[in-house]
């Protein structure tokens, strides 16, 4: 199934749309998934809800995609950081907090 939008411009996300993905997110973007939920907030606008009653199925199988300007959800600043120097996740968020 392809879904058109009308406001951008492009064949595929990242493509000259106007919206600038980071490398790792175009890859993921561009994966086939049978089903995707995708939301989106900018400029503040609202704040994040997590999806809620998801199967263990859908957990596994179906990505959520939450599309953000990199400003603000609700009290939070969105920072994205690159190439972070630990594969341990958890020393990673204690290393960047410090």
């Amino acid at each position: 199934m392809t879904v058109h939008c009308g406001f951008v411009k492009g064949s595929k996300p990242d493509h000259q749309t106007g919206f600038d993905f980071d490398e790792f997110d175009l890859e993921e973007l561009q994966q086939f998934h049978e089903i995707i939920v995708a939301s989106a907030i900018f400029g503040n606008y609202d704040v994040i809800q997590q999806p809620m009653n998801i199967s263990e199925e859908a957990k596994k199988n179906v990505p959520f995609y939450m599309l953000n300007d990199g400003k603000r959800v609700g009290l939070w600043r969105i920072v994205v950081i690159h190439n972070v120097p630990y594969s341990d996740a958890r020393r990673n968020g204690k290393v960047s907090i410090l």
